[in-house]
């Protein structure tokens, strides 16, 4: 619990699709040795945010109250937030229906989180906040942004896994490139560029070029670029790269119902 928060001034009561949530907690569970997660609740609608143990990669996940079945929220404060073990709040959400209407309901006699769902009643103890790592992205400011081919992820994780830990994107305007050279093999895969958006679109192209005079080459670790091949949708995503900032992607997802920002910092060394 926040310390600016008091539990027992907080009601809230929400209800939202199964398959939202299925998605939700996903990215935590996903990132190598962490599973727990920041969830705040606003007048805007609920934020999920985590960074893995290294502090490489961060995830924040934004729904919007409009996209809740029942949203209703009563605080003190601006937000009310709880650190929640996701892991077991995925195992939870996956014993659901796919049509599944859950609710998620703050019990300030016991400092739970109550989830009902078909037959179920669980009540979800918290984490200590003061416990989880945070980063901010804010004050990020990058050279170059692109609009990429979310699937071009997922072809770099099959690909590059088998050559190196390390993997290059290397994007100038003429020639852009994922690429991996290891003790023995190398690997390449080529992109296809354009700087019209229609074009970009309709002919499925790799790379929507934003900036045309594009010249960046920046390395990062196998192990992040797979876990963005499953948390990055097949659709298009913004991408803000530079060779001295972290990557940032912004994405929708879960059939746009959860937006979302990943920020993951290069390889080093």
């Amino acid at each position: 619990m926040s310390s600016d928060q008091s539990t027992d001034q907080a009601e809230l009561d929400t209800r939202l699709k199964s398959s939202i949530l299925e998605d939700l907690v996903d990215p935590p569970v996903r990132l190598a040795g962490e599973s727990t997660a920041k969830f705040t609740w606003s007048d805007e609608g609920l934020r999920v945010k985590v960074v893995d143990g290294a502090n490489v990669i961060m995830v924040d996940q934004f729904i919007n109250e409009e996209d809740f079945n029942l949203f209703s929220l009563d605080i003190s404060d601006e937000t009310f937030s709880l650190g929640l073990p996701c892991d077991r709040f995925q195992k939870l959400i996956n014993s659901a229906d796919s049509d599944d209407i859950v609710q998620l309901k703050y019990l300030s006699d016991s400092n739970r989180l109550g989830i009902r769902f078909g037959k179920v009643d669980y009540q979800l103890s918290p984490v200590v906040i003061s416990s989880l790592m945070e980063s901010d992205s804010d004050d990020l400011e990058h050279d170059y942004e692109v609009v990429v081919q979310g699937e071009i992820f997922g072809e770099a994780a099959e690909i590059f896994q088998m050559v190196s830990p390390a993997v290059s994107f290397d994007f100038t305007s003429d020639s852009p490139e994922i690429s991996a050279s290891g003790d023995s093999d190398e690997a390449t895969i080529s992109l296809t560029a354009a700087s019209d958006r229609q074009e970009f679109e309709s002919e499925q192209v790799d790379l929507l070029l934003v900036d045309e005079d594009i010249d960046i080459s920046s390395e990062y670790g196998i192990d992040y670029i797979e876990h963005l091949s499953y948390m990055v949708p097949d659709e298009s995503v913004t991408m803000k790269i530079d060779e001295d900032y972290p990557m940032k992607l912004d994405m929708s997802r879960s059939n746009g119902d959860i937006q979302t920002e990943i920020v993951l910092a290069p390889r080093i060394g």
